[in-house]
């Protein structure tokens, strides 16, 4: 068993951080009407131990014999019936599950679910209003409808159902869900706390640690106690007994990000991009969560770039993370924020950029360009878009394995338009695209 697991708090009195949180839960357990809650905060930071904590205070023993089953859902939609498997853990008191999981048709699954769970209501052998929890994970992935869905059906059978929401980020949760709910902020836990872990598991192991170490542990967490954990295990594995200088080694997966960016900032073409496109593949596949690949893609990029850069990177960071919350195919948006960002990697200069497509069409027929008052206009002949990885403006078109066409240029310059802040203006005349493009200051 993993130390993570196989140290984890069973109760709120056993809880080593949060230990205020811990104790007004008792107390709200204690008054027998507990109300729905909505536990947020990092990850990392201990909301499901709080909440497997607050289920045995409310039910005992009986709340970790906990079973997974994989359910089948047939939901009748109006004209059709719509066929849904999801993996749920369960109880004889609560049931957990992910909604997000079932994407754009997650607002089925919490109306069904919260509906069987009010129909099978348990038999409270205390005279006492009996009711099962409902546990919902990542409430801020569902979508608006899933929510409006989500806020009417707890109404309508909060006597026989209890929902204990656990989400990072309170943000995105509609205000109408969060004023129907106790909201419990857990905080990350500082580096005091975790070193304070730390030592407390390597005491129970009997692991000698050397002076500084579990501070160093600590500090490579970003205040995740769970990776703090994970990242002592694996330092345990890989060498004991501990040294003053061991390495704490980062997650493969963010040395394989780190790589990513890289080659990004190597090179912009069409054969990186494909090549990086495999390496986001690789991570999705591995259940990297696509949010978090975004995020640490953007961390990685930001160490290399200008500060004059940075804002741009950002702002279309949050652009595509916005996208991909609406989308279903989260490849699409992460591959969609690497060309801007080659775009805008690009240094700027008229002249150069002029003198590269001069030495580009040299030989071409119709082609034409000249510079004047900081103003470039180009005349490209109709044949020379379907030449895969011109160059337009010293900025190579992103296309892998088609050819290029009207819609792909102009969507670039679309691209171009919004990312580097020019002004574009198309004519299309006796078979030529004029490009009139705006530098501005």
């Amino acid at each position: 068993m993993l130390w993570v697991d196989k140290y984890r708090p069973k109760t709120l009195d056993q809880a080593m951080v949060h230990q205020e949180i811990a104790l007004n839960l008792k107390k709200l357990v204690a008054e027998q009407d507990c109300p729905h809650l909505l536990f947020y905060g990092p990850s990392g930071s201990g909301k499901k131990t709080l909440i497997m904590a607050l289920l045995r205070q409310i039910f005992g023993p009986s709340a970790e014999k906990v079973k997974v089953e994989i359910k089948n859902w047939k939901i009748d939609a109006g004209s059709r019936t719509i066929d849904l498997e999801l993996t749920m853990l369960s109880s004889a008191n609560h049931v957990e599950l992910s909604p997000s999981d079932a994407g754009f048709q997650d607002r089925y699954i919490v109306q069904e679910i919260i509906k069987e769970m009010a129909k099978n209501r348990p038999i409270d052998t205390k005279g006492k209003k009996g009711y099962k929890v409902l546990i919902l994970n990542e409430v801020d992935k569902l979508s608006r409808e899933a929510q409006h869905s989500l806020r009417r059906t707890m109404e309508k059978y909060s006597a026989s159902c209890r929902l204990i929401l656990c989400c990072n980020s309170s943000s995105k949760v509609t205000e109408a869900i969060r004023s129907r709910c106790l909201n419990i902020r857990i905080n990350a836990p500082s580096e005091e706390q975790i070193i304070k872990v730390i030592e407390f598991i390597g005491k129970k192991e009997g692991l000698q640690l050397p002076s500084g170490f579990a501070a160093r542990i600590a500090e490579k967490s970003n205040r995740s106690l769970r990776r703090a954990i994970l990242s002592f295990e694996t330092c345990r594995v890989q060498q004991y007994p501990f040294t003053s200088n061991q390495a704490i080694l980062p997650m493969d997966w963010e040395e394989y990000i780190s790589e990513i960016a890289t080659d990004i900032m190597k090179e912009q073409s069409p054969k990186r991009l494909f090549e990086v496109r495999g390496k986001v593949y690789e991570l999705l596949i591995n259940c990297i969560p696509p949010e978090i690949i975004l995020k640490r893609l953007l961390h990685e990029l930001l160490k290399k770039l200008d500060a004059e850069l940075k804002h741009e990177v950002c702002h279309w960071a949050a652009y595509y993370e916005h996208r991909m919350r609406l989308g279903q195919k989260a490849i699409f948006h992460i591959e969609g924020h690497i060309p801007p960002f080659s775009l805008m990697n690009m240094v700027l200069d008229i002249d150069r950029i002029c003198c590269q497509v001069h030495e580009h069409l040299q030989g071409l027929p119709d082609c034409n360009i000249w510079l004047k008052n900081e103003q470039v206009s180009i005349i490209l002949p109709l044949d020379l878009l379907s030449i895969p990885g011109t160059q337009f403006l010293g900025f190579r078109l992103w296309a892998s394995s088609v050819l290029l066409g009207a819609v792909d240029l102009l969507f670039c310059i679309r691209t171009m338009n919004d990312a580097l802040g020019v002004h574009v203006i198309t004519i299309e005349q006796n078979h030529k695209f004029h490009f009139l493009v705006l530098f501005s200051a």
